[in-house]
C-alpha cells in the first residue's frame, strides 16, 4: 500500500503516485484502510490546500473520509481527534468539542493522547482545558514542551500546583 499509493511525495502532497491526482492515491488508501491515520490527515490537509470540502479528484468528501473511519472503527482515538482537528478547522467548535470529550473518556491514561488533545483544546482556545491537559500530560510522564510553550505564549501558562507527599 504504502510503496504503491501513499507513499511519502502523497503524503506530503508533493504528486500522486499510482496517478498524476494525489486525490486518488489517498482515497484508495482510505479504501481499502479507513483508519490510515496519515492518510486521514493527508486527506484534511489536501481538502484544506484546494480550499474544498470534495477536492475534484476524491471520490468522497473529506468529511465523508472521518465518518467512513469512526464508522469502521468507533473507539479509534486517533482518527477521532484528527476528525476533530478537521471540525475545529472548518469553525465547527461545538461538534469538535464532543469528539474530543469522546477521545478523553476512552483513552485518559494515554499522555500522547492528553498532549495532543490539550493542543486541539488549545486551537479551540479552551485555555483552561489545554493546561490542565498538558499537567496532567506532564504527570503522565509526557516530556514535549511544545504545548507548554503554546500555553505559555498565549499568556495562559501556570505551573502546576504542587501536591504535598506524604510523611512516613
Amino acid at each position: 500500500m504504502e510503496r504503491y499509493h501513499f507513499t511519502p511525495e502523497v503524503e506530503a502532497l508533493i504528486r500522486g503516485k499510482s496517478s498524476i491526482h494525489i486525490g486518488q492515491d489517498l482515497g484508495y488508501t482510505l479504501g481499502t484502510f479507513p483508519n490510515h491515520h496519515r492518510a486521514l490527515m493527508s486527506t484534511m490537509l489536501y481538502g484544506r490546500k484546494l480550499k474544498s470540502p470534495q477536492p475534484p479528484d476524491l471520490k468522497y468528501s473529506v468529511e465523508c473520509f472521518f465518518q467512513r473511519a469512526l464508522r469502521f472503527r468507533p473507539d479509534d482515538t486517533t482518527a477521532r481527534m484528527i476528525y476533530a482537528m478537521f471540525l475545529t478547522a472548518n469553525d465547527r467548535a461545538p461538534e469538535a468539542m464532543r469528539e474530543l470529550e469522546r477521545v478523553e473518556k476512552e483513552a485518559a491514561d494515554n499522555p500522547f493522547t492528553s498532549y495532543n488533545l490539550g493542543l486541539i483544546y488549545l486551537d479551540l482556545r479552551e485555555y483552561n482545558k489545554a493546561l490542565q491537559l498538558a499537567h496532567k500530560a506532564m504527570a503522565q510522564g509526557f516530556v514535549q514542551t511544545g504545548l507548554r510553550d503554546r500555553l505559555q505564549l498565549a499568556g495562559k501558562w501556570q505551573d502546576p500546583e504542587e501536591r504535598p507527599t506524604a510523611v512516613k
